[in-house]
């Protein structure tokens, strides 16, 4: 893994500091809100909101999607560094289509680091989970409001002997999905940035963040539906942006990156 010289590094635009400060305030407001408002209303009515359990389920859940995306997305840069470019030099009425920084070996490479992430991340997810079930007694758990289907491969426990019958296909399936639609939304983001004109390297936050996570998570729903996605969907657009932002700055400071975004 190549370190990059700090004189390859530009300047960095104070705007660009300024306008990624504002980003990580509002997302971590909504990230507390999201937590904090179902717990305040569950308290005051067990009927309605989440309690913490709850929370904790939908964060595991929802690490099945972000960690394989989050790891696409990372290591195409990576994989991707002086490769060859995926739109071949080509322009589209006088703009980049993707740019020099999308090449085929960061596809690769980023879609099968992704992928092995991914099914380390189902197999370790499951022990973790059906350790916690176990041992806490939620055998009988009621979660609301994502309830069902979620849980379900977990708490049941003629489900849970059947599960390696089950990992070649689902887990195969859904950690390829996964990693496939964050290449895939990361080039949507990338050819939007060609389009309104934003230099190679510049900040455009949310389509930056949210980008190859919303086509990772529709590409994986589509392999395995669930009930109450919505709620898992909404908790990804607040939760990975400020992870992806994290990664992101921990790589510019290991100069693994040229920008901290």
């Amino acid at each position: 893994m190549t370190k990059i010289n700090e004189n390859e590094r530009p300047q960095l635009d104070k705007r660009d500091i300024k306008l990624m400060k504002w980003f990580c305030i509002i997302f971590i407001g909504l990230f507390l809100g999201f937590i904090l408002i179902p717990i305040i209303i569950n308290l005051i009515n067990p009927l309605w909101g989440w309690n913490i359990f709850d929370f904790l389920i939908i964060l595991v859940v929802s690490l099945l999607w972000t960690v394989p995306a989050l790891a696409t997305n990372a290591t195409m840069v990576i994989f991707g560094r002086n490769g060859t470019p995926i739109d071949n030099g080509k322009s589209f009425r006088g703009k980049r289509i993707l740019g020099d920084g999308k090449t085929w070996q960061g596809m690769i490479g980023g879609v099968l680091f992704g992928f092995v992430i991914g099914m380390i991340i189902w197999v370790l997810n499951y022990f973790i989970i059906f350790y916690s079930v176990k041992t806490l007694g939620l055998e009988n758990y009621n979660l609301n409001p994502v309830n069902g289907d979620v849980i379900t491969l977990y708490t049941n426990e003629q489900e849970i002997a059947s599960f390696f019958r089950v990992l070649p296909v689902f887990a195969l399936i859904t950690s390829f999905s996964t990693s496939f639609g964050a290449f895939l939304g990361d080039m949507v983001g990338s050819g939007l940035k060609r389009r309104f004109n934003y230099r190679r390297g510049a900040p455009l936050p949310v389509v930056d963040q949210l980008d190859f996570i919303s086509f990772a998570m529709i590409f994986s729903y589509l392999s395995r539906p669930i009930n109450n996605f919505w709620i898992i969907f909404i908790f990804m657009l607040i939760f990975t942006p400020l992870v992806h932002l994290l990664a992101n700055i921990i790589a510019y400071m290991l100069k693994l990156k040229k920008e901290p975004w």
